[in-house]
């Protein structure tokens, strides 16, 4: 299969649907074939590579999810209440449906599966794995705790090198993802935080805009361990997706022109606790790029109201700070010794 993928920003459409059959003439109609535009020839790599949709409504393996051209459907259907999965990838993406990864809650509609995605053509990164979370409101904190190891555990089981992108309707509330309160079973999503590494990054883009307006609450949460792969994340108003929660558009750079990930890369002194380089023009980018991707970072967070709060936002900040194993495999590329600059 060949890839026709974007080179620069791929697309990843999230949404709590409430109900998938009632609206698939809507989603036909969306992804369906259009003109190209005067300046392009294949207007089609416009659409999103993933639509990942949670609350089908599709109870059993006879609900044949609706087709949408261009795309192929993994579904995973649940027999209570209004559960069910859905991934919809374009047929011109390479993919993988991780079956063994997932996990239907046998007494409530939770659940949620994985996938894996080359997002970019000709990236140098590996598949992107995408995980895909629906937590059923009435879940007692015990049973969300559950629920949310075993999470952390298929997380474990990918190399953490990878891009890891978790969306889905988590049906809890706190400041850290942007909500205006805290509900009682934040706490297990935090743990899941602190213990995977990763970050919700609603707080960044949408803060203050809640994705189940009716409620006035943020529910629909996006989390990734590499939040500086993200270019943007809005509300995919334009499609015209109706149902009690906003549909989310997932924007994903491929980092190209990142200073910290091309070419040779400036060296730390660590006695003097500064950059090195024998070229300037390898210091301009390095440091504006840390400065810009701090800007944009700290500008939107709240006002921590915990230590836990606290202590997530200072991950995020230094998240884009180079660690001692970056700093060694910079070291390593350019072909000197790490122990040299100790």
């Amino acid at each position: 299969m060949q890839d026709s993928l974007s080179p620069d920003i791929s697309r990843i459409l999230y949404w709590n649907c409430n109900g998938l059959t009632q609206h698939c003439a809507a989603l036909d109609g969306l992804f369906s074939p259009r003109p190209p535009a005067d300046d392009s020839s294949d207007n089609d790599n416009d659409f999103p590579i993933v639509l990942a949709l949670v609350e089908t409504h599709l109870h059993s393996e006879t609900d044949a999810p609706p087709k949408l051209y261009g795309y192929e459907c993994v579904s995973i259907p649940h027999e209570i209440g209004h559960g069910g999965l859905a991934f919809y990838v374009r047929r011109d993406a390479t993919y993988r449906y991780h079956r063994n990864h997932t996990y239907i809650h046998p007494d409530t509609s939770s659940a949620f599966a994985w996938l894996s995605v080359r997002l970019h053509a000709n990236h140098r990164r590996r598949l992107a794995h995408i995980g895909l979370v629906y937590i059923h409101p009435s879940l007692c904190v015990s049973v969300r705790t559950e629920i949310m190891n075993r999470l952390r555990d298929v997380v474990g089981c990918f190399d953490r090198r990878d891009d890891i992108f978790i969306v889905g309707d988590f049906n809890s509330r706190h400041p850290s993802w942007g909500d205006t309160i805290t509900g009682q079973c934040a706490d297990t999503i935090l743990n899941f935080l602190t213990d995977t590494s990763m970050f919700t990054i609603n707080q960044h883009f949408l803060h203050g805009q809640p994705t189940r307006p009716e409620a006035g609450s943020t529910l629909d949460l996006v989390i990734t361990n590499h939040p500086s792969l993200v270019d943007n994340l809005t509300f995919a108003d334009e499609y015209g997706l109706v149902s009690d929660h906003r549909p989310l558009l997932l924007h994903i750079r491929r980092l190209v022109t990142d200073p910290l990930v091309i070419s040779e890369p400036p060296l730390l002194s660590v006695h003097r606790h500064q950059w090195q380089t024998h070229n300037v023009q390898d210091w301009a980018p390095y440091t504006a790029h840390v400065s810009m991707r701090l800007t944009e970072c700290t500008q939107p967070l709240p006002s921590p109201t915990s230590d836990r709060c606290s202590t997530q936002c200072s991950k995020v900040i230094y998240s884009y700070a180079p660690s001692e194993s970056t700093l060694r495999t910079m070291v390593e590329i350019s072909g000197r010794r790490y122990e040299d600059y100790i």
